[in-house]
């Protein structure tokens, strides 16, 4: 059920939270190939508010930070991301050139939500449902997405694919 467009965000998110009811995604197809255990290509993506920025940093496939060194960057590109069912509060991405699709990000794991997102200089632009191997629905980010991850993928920029 999409919600119109003219909501005030306070109303839209009251609404969201009442939502969230995952219901896990398929997985379409064979698994693509894995990163290595310790890889520093897969990211966690959050939002900074204080810069009203977008960040990424290098996560572990459970979602702690590899290395006590590891520094937040801007996010910056086209981002190939899933909400793992073990961990729905975590944003897993990557550059979507830097790896061979969503089953890549999420080592085959069980899904709530994948799809992909263009940040620009720490700003999205959009974020979308495109996943050929998730396959997620357009009305399960209502469903799906974490209430603590509204901010980071407000509905207002949502673009369905297909």
């Amino acid at each position: 059920m999409p919600l119109p467009n003219n909501l005030p965000d306070e109303f839209a998110d009251t609404l969201i939270n009442t939502f969230y009811l995952p219901v896990p995604t398929r997985l379409w197809g064979g698994l693509q190939p894995q990163f290595p255990p310790n890889s520093d290509l897969r990211l966690k993506l959050t939002l900074d508010h204080a810069q009203s920025r977008y960040m990424t940093i290098p996560v572990n496939r459970v979602g702690d930070i590899l290395r006590a060194d590891s520094v937040s960057q801007m996010a910056h590109g086209h981002y190939t991301f899933v909400i793992k069912e073990q961990h729905p509060d975590i944003i897993f991405c990557s550059l979507s050139n830097t790896v061979e699709g969503h089953t890549t990000v999420s080592n085959g794991a069980t899904a709530l939500y994948a799809g992909e997102t263009t940040i620009v200089n720490g700003r999205m632009i959009h974020w979308s449902n495109n996943s050929g191997h998730y396959q997620p629905p357009e009305d399960r980010k209502l469903r799906n997405i974490h209430p603590t991850l509204r901010d980071v993928l407000p509905v207002r920029l949502f673009s369905e694919y297909g």
